[in-house]
């Protein structure tokens, strides 16, 4: 799975030299649960400890991806190339992987994701993995919550 991101990572890049792939898909992948949200310092210790207590009973599942979509972030500066779990925060509701990203909301579009669907669709969507852990990142605090 990590082998064919890279790949696409590389084939992106020929692509478009303005299109970066994420340095962290060497080791694992980070699938995006929520949009980020701005929290004032004083509320990092309640909203971690609110997070913890909510999902503590959380039992490990498993995930596959089902298909490649580009997004472009709430600002419309950045775009991104990204592979769908399913179901997630977006309307209607869609939590993913990105595997790559470009300074500009036009960059990455459908016209891109589609010439890697019939190379790598079917190579990623047969991979099932076992989700384990959910990790919460606050500023550069990365806290770990290990599932049952």
């Amino acid at each position: 799975m990590l082998k064919n991101i890279n790949e696409i990572n590389l084939k992106l890049k020929e692509i478009n030299s303005k299109i970066h792939g994420f340095d962290y898909y060497k080791d694992e992948i980070h699938i995006s649960l929520s949009r980020t949200i701005f929290l004032k310092y004083f509320q990092h210790d309640r909203f971690c400890k609110l997070f913890f207590e909510n999902l503590s009973g959380i039992s490990k599942f498993y995930l596959s991806f089902d298909s490649f979509k580009s997004y472009v972030n709430d600002d419309k500066t950045r775009s991104f190339f990204s592979l769908n779990v399913g179901t997630g925060y977006d309307k209607p509701p869609q939590y993913h992987a990105s595997i790559a990203w470009a300074e500009d909301k036009t960059i990455i579009n459908e016209d891109i994701i589609n010439q890697f669907k019939d190379q790598y669709l079917n190579k990623i969507s047969n991979n099932i993995f076992i989700v384990k852990e959910i990790n919460l990142k606050i500023g550069y605090k990365l806290k770990t919550l290990y599932l049952k």
